[in-house]
């Protein structure tokens, strides 16, 4: 299951250049509320095991069903919009390659959406289709 998602959304406090860190708005940990990959929606179990964290400049998703968490350097624009993200994998078989992805922030539920490969182009809205190598993730922010 396609699980490299990423995020952002714009604030005074938020990055407006991609080399910038999380905006602090995104930092913190979100429980998934909903995944969803090649038009398909995640089996309950996996959504309740699977969280977000956001720390300075990198996003580690966590999940249940593994002893690895998958972590990524992050590099955020707010300043396009959709706005968009690029995550470049630090662990896990695509160590090394960045893939493109967009999010939006409405209070406390993110959304990202995200390509599956370095070489796909980037998403433009937040919905995936069979076979379009599209991940969806809705994430709720988690009380500190």
């Amino acid at each position: 299951m396609l699980v490299a998602l990423a995020i952002a959304k714009g604030s005074s406090l938020q990055a407006a250049e991609p080399d910038a860190a999380v905006p602090q708005e995104l930092r913190g940990m979100w429980q998934a509320t909903a995944l969803e990959v090649h038009g398909q929606s995640a089996p309950a179990m996996i959504v309740e095991g699977f969280r977000v964290e956001f720390t300075g400049d990198k996003m580690i998703i966590k999940k249940r069903t593994s002893r690895t968490d998958l972590e990524s350097v992050v590099k955020v624009n707010a300043a396009t919009s959709p706005k968009s993200l690029d995550l470049t994998s630090l662990s896990g078989p695509r160590k090394g390659q960045t893939t493109l992805g967009i999010y939006s922030l409405q209070g406390d539920v993110l959304k990202i959406c995200t390509c599956e490969f370095s070489n796909d182009p980037r998403p433009t809205e937040f919905s995936t289709r069979e076979n379009d190598r599209l991940g969806v993730m809705t994430l709720r922010r988690m009380a500190e």
